[in-house]
């Protein structure tokens, strides 16, 4: 009786053990084959993202002005972009503008519901985070021209100029000129601010965006970077 006994817990312990090797194993196992699928796919990744992004960027920079004249027709000049991408831009623009202007009761309806309708390749946003800031397209591009008069329209204030400062920072010598119905006064040596209704300019109290211009003598310029922001 006592080595029956004695054999049962030699079994129990033998079978425990196995038992517990076998529960060791297999995480270790797992471990191991995790590790080795991980590599590869980084390595598969590594390889093929870089192709990605230089097959991208070459095919960019190899398209001159004539295979990409429709979009720079269309963008004035802006982007350069083969005219199927242009088309697929140009349909995704509509979807979305058309889903944009679906009517809503909720009093915050444009903040709820108004979402960029184009994208550009380097977005950036300059001014404070809400209302006062605003997106900008491949502002980069006009590094170049930082020892010039950069010309910006900002129409629309309520008196926040922290999209002014902003460009004001990046480029030194910008000459800008905010317009709002509201009369507030633009931080020194950033910005030139003028009260003005903008409108039609077909009654005494509006002005249309050429008269501006013509009274501020820039109507042989060009406005380089025009931010709206005004109802009507």
């Amino acid at each position: 009786m006592l080595s029956t006994t004695t054999k049962q817990k030699l079994d129990v312990s033998f079978t425990s053990k196995i038992l517990i090797s076998f529960l060791l194993i297999i995480p270790i196992v797992s471990l191991y084959y995790f590790l080795i699928t991980t590599k590869t796919s980084s390595s598969i990744f590594n390889v093929l993202v870089p192709s990605l992004a230089r097959s991208s960027s070459s095919s960019s920079r190899q398209l001159n002005c004539n295979q990409c004249e429709l979009s720079m027709k269309e963008s004035d000049n802006w982007f350069c972009e083969s005219d199927s991408d242009w088309r697929r831009r140009k349909i995704l623009h509509h979807i979305q503008n058309k889903r944009n202007r679906m009517s809503d009761t909720r009093p915050l309806f444009f903040q709820n519901n108004w979402e960029p309708t184009i994208q550009c390749e380097f977005e950036r946003r300059l001014g404070n985070i809400g209302d006062g800031g605003k997106w900008i397209c491949d502002i980069h591009r006009f590094g170049p021209m930082n020892t010039t008069h950069i010309l910006v329209y900002s129409l629309g204030s309520n008196g926040d100029f922290s999209f002014e400062s902003s460009i004001k920072e990046l480029f030194l010598n910008a000459e800008i000129h905010t317009f709002d119905m509201g009369l507030f006064k633009c931080p020194e040596n950033v910005c030139t601010f003028h009260q003005v209704f903008l409108g039609s300019g077909k009654n005494d109290s509006s002005k249309s965006l050429q008269m501006v211009m013509n009274e501020l003598g820039h109507q042989n310029r060009q406005i380089h970077i025009l931010k709206v922001d005004i109802e009507g």
